[in-house]
């Protein structure tokens, strides 16, 4: 059994560089998969919470998770922590069963939950050097790991403040800073930006890009905002009534729908019965609609080329002044996804 080690000199735990992959049958190691699922799935009596949900997240990746209330996004994360016990299936943290061996997951992952938790009586830096030293660093290794985190999260000058005094975001960003104490190799968030206000709310993010960038630390990162996911994850997966729907790399996702857009703003005096009309004609262009007074977007089916519906736009005496091709968003595979997992489970 490949074990993980204290060390008291450096105060924290250690991980043998490379741990034996359990489970693949594809030749990978742990050193390359942070996190494998195999069928995990998981029942509160007859509801289904969690159905054969089978995924590998590699190592050195930002992964989004997302899904509808209800979805199963908070059991997953339950059962990847080892305080839920999976009803089928298994999950692997870092090598580790994450039922079968809790306090292993425990000593390599670092969680953020929507509720802080933090203690608010207590100064910013004492509420890392509390919890440093929960995990057995030394005091004094407690104390410069905490000075490191609290510069690196924006909060060096309000150290010496007690917690009730922070606003939501500050403390956001503590509790993302105290799940770093133990220096883990693996962050699991969920929500970490719901409710903070657009300055909180970047800054939190600039700390997200900033752990995966130089703490060498891999995310799996649970929200509801699709932006934010998109903007800050490199792979995605998405939940619906239990079950896996989707899961890829951002842009491969948002590739593989059927349909792009194309967004056309007109010139000044251009009426919008005559554009509904040509619009209507064009086989291929499944729905328009307006976005602005003057500004229509299009989804086009694959293989319409935009020149094609500008053509027929100018022979129908449209003019237009401005024309933005536009990809799929996050929002728009999202919705896709989900639609399609109902439309399956009725059909």
């Amino acid at each position: 059994m490949t074990r993980c080690r204290y060390s008291k000199h450096m105060g924290e735990w250690s991980w043998p560089e490379r741990l034996p992959f359990r489970g693949g049958g594809d030749g990978r190691t742990m050193a390359e998969y942070a996190i494998e699922t195999i069928g995990l799935g998981r029942q509160f009596g007859r509801i289904e919470a969690l159905t054969d949900v089978s995924f590998t997240v590699p190592t050195g990746e930002l992964v989004g998770l997302i899904g509808p209330n209800g979805a199963g996004k908070t059991t997953l994360i339950m059962l990847l922590l080892g305080i839920l016990r999976p009803s089928s299936g298994k999950a692997l943290v870092l090598g580790a069963d994450a039922t079968k061996e809790f306090s292993k997951v425990g000593s390599a992952v670092g969680v953020t939950l929507d509720v802080h938790g933090l203690y608010e009586g207590l100064t910013g830096l004492q509420n890392l050097l509390f919890f440093g030293e929960l995990f057995g660093s030394l005091r004094e290794v407690a104390s410069q790991r905490a000075s490191e985190l609290l510069r690196t999260a924006g909060l060096w000058n309000r150290r010496h403040d007690r917690v009730a005094a922070y606003s939501k975001g500050m403390k956001q960003r503590l509790a993302i800073a105290r799940s770093l104490m133990h220096h883990p190799r693996l962050l699991i968030m969920d929500e970490p930006i719901s409710g903070l206000d657009p300055e909180s709310r970047r800054a939190t993010k600039d700390l997200i890009k900033h752990l995966t960038q130089n703490q060498s630390a891999m995310v799996l990162l649970s929200s509801h905002s699709l932006a934010d996911v998109e903007e800050l994850c490199s792979k995605v997966a998405i939940l619906s009534k239990g079950r896996l729907v989707a899961y890829d790399t951002v842009s491969s996702l948002r590739q593989s729908r059927d349909v792009t857009f194309i967004r056309i703003t007109l010139a000044r005096g251009q009426g919008r019965a005559s554009v509904d009309r040509v619009l209507a004609s064009i086989k291929g262009v499944a729905e328009h609609s307006w976005v602005a007074e003057d500004t229509v977007q299009a989804a086009m089916a694959q293989g319409v080329e935009s020149g094609e519906v500008l053509r027929r736009l100018a022979l129908g005496s449209i003019e237009f002044r401005e024309v933005r091709e536009m990809g799929n968003t996050l929002e728009d595979v999202f919705v896709s996804a989900i639609e399609g997992e109902e439309e399956a489970n009725h059909g």
